[in-house]
């Protein structure tokens, strides 16, 4: 029984011997955009946990349930488009629209404010990041 040539090991030294190497092409911001997608998707979770909370409640209406199911697609809709310069100005309306749903249930807006200044505090980062780049003040890899 012979094997196929393919299925055989490329000899020593042979340029089929080492796997090609793949790069990426460097992203500094990537894992503040990381970050930022982690917290959008936390905040539809908790967003989605404040249903139960509005309808012991009794304010839960039909459309309370449409407002806060938008949002939480919204902020799901929000993670794919991390990357894109008007995504910034889109979560901080969510974030407004969420503190806005206080008119539903307090709770929900007083959500909107702790991930506001969870939302202030990424921006900061990434302002301050991209600050010391600028400076050259940041270490050499």
């Amino acid at each position: 029984m012979t094997d196929h040539p393919a299925d055989l090991p490329a000899p020593e030294g042979s340029a089929e011997s080492v796997p090609p190497v793949r790069t990426r092409p460097a992203d500094p911001e990537r894992g503040i955009r990381g970050a930022m997608s982690a917290t959008l998707i936390l905040e539809a979770i908790t967003v989605l946990l404040a249903l139960p909370v509005v309808s012991q409640a009794g304010s839960l209406t039909g459309l309370a349930l449409g407002i806060i199911l938008a949002i939480t697609v919204a902020l799901i809709y929000a993670c794919s488009i991390v990357k894109k310069r008007w995504a910034l100005p889109f979560i901080i309306g969510l974030q407004v629209a969420i503190i806005g749903c206080w008119l539903i249930h307090p709770a929900i807006g007083v959500m909107g404010i702790i991930f506001g200044l969870v939302w202030w505090t990424l921006i900061y980062f990434r302002t301050e990041y991209r600050r010391r780049l600028h400076e050259g003040s940041l270490p050499r890899r």
